[in-house]
């Protein structure tokens, strides 16, 4: 009984690996026949823009000065940070995933959830209902209520906020809706 379980197991998922990889060769070469333009300029302020868009696909490039790269995807992004920093950013589900470069990782949900994981190996669960738990790396747990509390807490430790993460993916979606 145990083999037959085990070779249904098996079976199946080779099955799921095979159907997930024809669709990803199916989206490789759907994506691989776009037409691409580029154009650049000088912005009045001290950042440069760099634009590639796509006439078959709402996709585009864009590159500060300072080496940031945001690759935008119709109304989706990704930044790579010249310092190792990285953010995805799904506007269907509204939810992001920013990737510092000291380890840390911030995820917000499309429900309004939150799950932060510190670089200090502190954990930071913020369900959508306004609960959160704080678990740090000793092992110590905080529990509370509201995002008021939670971004208090925060600021005290010397982090950001969730209203701070929050602002930066604001502030991008800006910058892409005006450059784009």
């Amino acid at each position: 009984m145990k083999k037959k379980f085990l070779l249904t197991a098996i079976l199946t998922s080779a099955l799921l690996l095979t159907a997930c990889g024809q669709k990803n060769n199916s989206t490789s070469q759907s994506s691989s026949t776009t037409e691409k333009t580029t154009s650049s300029s000088k912005s009045s302020s001290t950042e440069e823009k760099t634009t590639e868009s796509s006439s078959k696909e709402n996709t585009g490039f864009l590159t500060y000065s300072d080496g940031s790269k945001i690759t935008v995807n119709g109304k989706d992004f990704k930044l790579t940070n010249s310092n190792g920093m990285t953010i995805t950013y799904n506007d269907d589900k509204k939810s992001y995933a920013i990737h510092e470069a000291n380890g840390s990782t911030i995820t917000k949900n499309g429900d309004g959830s939150y799950a932060i994981v510190l670089a200090s190996g502190d954990n930071i669960a913020f369900k959508s209902n306004g609960t959160y738990v704080v678990t740090t790396a000793t092992g110590s747990i905080k529990t509370g209520n509201g995002a008021d509390e939670l971004n208090k807490y925060l600021s005290e430790k010397g982090l950001s906020t969730i209203s701070d993460y929050d602002k930066k993916i604001s502030d991008i979606l800006e910058f892409i809706k005006k450059n784009k």
